[in-house]
């Protein structure tokens, strides 16, 4: 299964432990919206080719 994670923020150490779980069992991709310039529509481009979109707040 594709799945896209989303962070709007640095992932606490609970957070970074089940995203790093989900990469562990799926084709996982991370994009981190706090690290900077953002290509917005590669991320829409990215939300429709993934299988499921996890957004971490």
């Amino acid at each position: 299964m594709k799945v896209l994670q989303i962070f709007k923020s640095p992932p606490d150490d609970i957070t970074d432990q089940l995203s790093k779980a989900i990469e562990e069992v799926n084709l996982s991709k991370s994009i981190h919206l706090h690290q900077g310039d953002v290509d917005w529509h590669q991320l829409v481009k990215e939300v429709f080719k993934a299988d499921k979109t996890i957004c971490w707040w």
